[in-house]
């Protein structure tokens, strides 16, 4: 009991943000249990309730991520204003936004009463911007769905072993799926195309044609000299076992 307990509230159920990402949703829990709910001092850092110190390797596995994963959930909790954080020699001190408002008076260790939200004479003016947002948002995912639902025919991506990219890529053309499956380093490549997604959306960018997007972003990185000058062996030698 010494460790108190947290709230977590119904409304994680229409969270845009965690709805269909069990990882996220594994990864926003994990932070509200490990915020501390009072001020400490951790190696020199004081940290207020809501904040806490981590690393991306430690906090990656925790919920059974790679660090390119969590780095991409983090920056989806950062964009819809529900965590900040910063990296530093000391660590990622990770903070809680709103946690005043929905965690502190829930930290007493044997206060087991229904807490009740006070009202306010802003709530109204509070509920209506949230519906405006909500409604704003919806109109920008209903323009994307159109956007590709206009596309050329073309088979959908099946290429990655996790289901973000493959939906976020849309279509991949057969042609292009051959010429990736003889790069072989499927880890490297999911890494580098994560980074390709979390531009687009921290840009808010969307592209013609995800995969010649992802090429490009891929022939910045030194590694991939590597791994395309395997893919050139691999046929050039194909033609000989044939």
């Amino acid at each position: 009991m010494e460790a108190g307990f947290i709230k977590l509230w119904r409304q994680m159920l229409f969270n845009e943000c965690l709805d269909g990402n069990n990882d996220r949703k594994a990864l926003w829990v994990t932070i509200l249990l490990k915020a501390k709910h009072k001020t400490e001092t951790y190696n020199g850092t004081t940290m207020q309730p809501g904040e806490f110190i981590t690393s991306y390797g430690k906090l990656a596995r925790t919920i059974n991520v790679t660090k390119s994963a969590l780095r991409s959930h983090l920056k989806h909790l950062n964009k819809h204003s529900m965590i900040t954080h910063q990296t530093s020699r000391k660590g990622t001190k990770i903070t809680v936004l709103n946690w005043d408002r929905y965690q502190s008076r829930a930290q007493s260790e044997h206060d087991l009463h229904t807490i009740v939200e006070p009202t306010s004479s802003t709530q109204p003016a509070q509920k209506l911007a949230t519906i405006k947002e909500e409604k704003k948002k919806r109109r920008k995912e209903e323009k994307k769905l159109i956007n590709r639902q206009t596309k050329k025919t073309a088979p959908v991506c099946d290429f990655f072993q996790c289901n973000e990219l493959n939906e976020w890529m849309g279509t991949l053309p057969e042609r292009t799926k051959k010429r990736w499956e003889n790069y072989a380093d499927y880890e490297l490549m999911e890494e580098m195309t994560y980074g390709a997604k979390e531009w687009t959306e921290v840009n808010n960018k969307t592209m013609k044609s995800y995969s010649q997007f992802v090429e490009n972003w891929w022939k910045r990185d030194k590694r991939f000299a590597i791994m395309e000058d395997n893919r050139r062996k691999a046929e050039f030698f194909a033609k000989y076992d044939k």
